[in-house]
C-alpha cells in the first residue's frame, strides 16, 4: 500500500542545494509512495527554493509556506485534532532542521508542530548528534549529518546518499545553450562564472579584490567573467563590470533567467569563481570545479559544496567559528582580508592549468 512521506525543510537556495542527495536517498528509500515536501520560506511561493527540485520526480508535491503560516498553526494544533480526518496522514516525517549549535532549541519548536500537522507520523532526524561548539573542528558536510541524524534511530529504510542530480531538461539546457552563444564571447577566451553575492556581509568578498582579481586572469590568462546573482548584487556587479571595462565580461543578474536553466548555463562555464552563498551551490549542481572565497565564521568542511574538485580558500583568524552574519570587527572582516588578490588568483590558476 502506497504511504505518505512529508519532509520537513527550511532554508535558503545553497541550503537546499546541498540537501538534494538526501532528498534523493529519502526517494530511493520509498520508490513507491508519496513524498511531499513542505518548504519554509521567507519569500513568496514562486521564489521558493524548493522550486528547483520541482521537475525531475525526487518529490511528488510541493507545499510552500512562510513561516508567518508555520506559526498560526503552531498556535492552532489543538484545534487541528478535530481536524484529523479530512487531514493527509503521513506515515513518516523526515526532519530536515539544519544542524548547528541551537538546533535542539528548534527541534523541540518545530516538533510540536510536527506532531499536530501529522499526528501519529514515526518523526525522524529529530535528534542533535554534534555540539558544534569547537570552531577549529573539521566537520562532514550538513547533508551527511542529516543522513546520520535519519539513520541514528536505527529504524528501516537505512537512507544513502543519492547523487547530486537536479534532472535539468532537454529545454532548460537548450535556453542555456542559446542564451550562452548569444554572449558572442571573443575566440580563446576562457568563461569564468561569478558570483559575488552574498545574504550575509561576513560572506562577501570586497569588490576590490574582486576587480584586482579579474584585471590579472583577463589581462594574462585570457578570462571572460560571467556575473551571476540577484537584485540585491546589481550595484556590486555594475562597479565591477565598469572597472573591467567594455566587452571584457557579461553580466546574468539582469536577465530574467530561472533558476533551473541558471545551473545549465553555469554549466558551460570552465570554472566558477565566487562567494559561499547560494549562487555557489548553483555551480556545483552544474558540475563544474568552483574556487570559493569563504570566511571563516562557520566551521570548516559544514558547507563544503558537492563535488570532490573544489578549492575553497579560507583563512584560520582567532575569531573563525564566530557564527555572525555581519562581523562585529569590521567590513570586510578579517577573515577575509586574509584572503589576498594573490592568494585568489594563485587559486584559480591551480584549476585552470591542473
Amino acid at each position: 500500500m502506497k504511504k505518505n512521506i512529508l519532509i520537513y525543510y527550511t532554508g535558503s537556495l545553497g541550503d537546499l542545494l546541498i540537501l538534494v542527495p538526501v532528498f534523493g536517498a529519502i526517494r530511493n528509500a520509498h520508490p513507491d509512495d508519496r513524498i511531499t515536501l513542505l518548504n519554509i520560506h521567507d519569500g513568496g511561493e514562486k521564489f521558493a527554493p524548493a522550486r528547483i527540485i520541482e521537475k525531475g520526480g525526487i518529490v511528488d508535491e510541493l507545499r510552500i509556506w512562510t513561516h508567518k503560516r508555520v506559526k498560526i498553526v503552531r498556535y492552532l494544533r489543538f484545534l487541528l485534532f478535530f481536524c484529523r480526518p479530512f487531514m493527509t496522514r503521513y506515515s513518516m516525517v523526515y526532519y530536515c532542521g539544519r544542524d548547528g549549535i541551537i538546533l535542539h532549541k528548534r527541534i523541540k519548536r518545530d516538533c510540536k508542530f510536527l506532531r499536530a500537522y501529522a499526528p501519529g507520523a514515526i518523526i525522524r532526524g529529530a535528534v542533535q548528534l554534534r555540539d558544534f561548539r569547537d570552531p577549529k573542528e573539521t566537520l562532514p558536510r550538513i547533508g551527511d549529518l542529516l543522513l546520520e541524524r535519519f539513520n541514528h534511530d536505527g529504524l528501516e529504510p537505512h537512507l544513502t546518499a543519492a547523487a547530486n542530480d537536479v534532472f535539468l531538461n532537454d529545454a532548460e539546457k537548450s535556453e542555456a545553450e542559446t542564451i550562452f552563444n548569444d554572449l558572442k564571447i571573443p575566440a580563446g577566451k576562457i568563461p569564468l562564472a561569478v558570483g559575488p553575492g552574498g545574504k550575509k556581509t561576513v560572506c562577501r568578498y570586497p569588490v576590490e579584490s574582486y576587480i584586482t582579481v579579474l584585471k590579472t586572469l583577463i589581462k594574462d590568462d585570457s578570462v571572460f567573467p560571467i556575473f551571476f546573482g540577484g537584485a540585491e548584487d546589481d550595484a556590486d556587479i555594475t562597479k565591477m563590470t565598469e572597472a573591467l571595462g567594455p566587452d571584457n565580461s557579461a553580466r546574468m543578474d539582469h536577465r530574467n533567467i530561472s533558476l533551473r536553466t541558471s545551473i545549465a548555463l553555469i554549466g558551460k562555464c570552465t570554472l566558477y569563481l565566487g562567494n559561499d552563498t547560494g549562487t555557489l551551490h548553483l555551480a556545483a549542481a552544474s558540475g563544474i570545479t568552483c574556487i570559493i572565497v569563504s570566511s571563516s565564521h562557520n566551521n570548516p568542511g559544514l558547507w563544503m559544496p558537492l563535488g570532490e574538485t573544489h578549492l575553497m580558500l579560507r583563512s584560520d583568524p582567532e575569531c573563525r567559528g564566530c557564527r555572525k552574519k555581519d562581523c562585529p570587527i569590521e567590513t570586510p572582516p578579517p577573515c577575509l582580508k586574509a584572503l589576498t588578490p594573490e592568494i585568489v588568483i594563485d587559486g584559480i590558476r591551480s584549476k585552470l592549468y591542473c
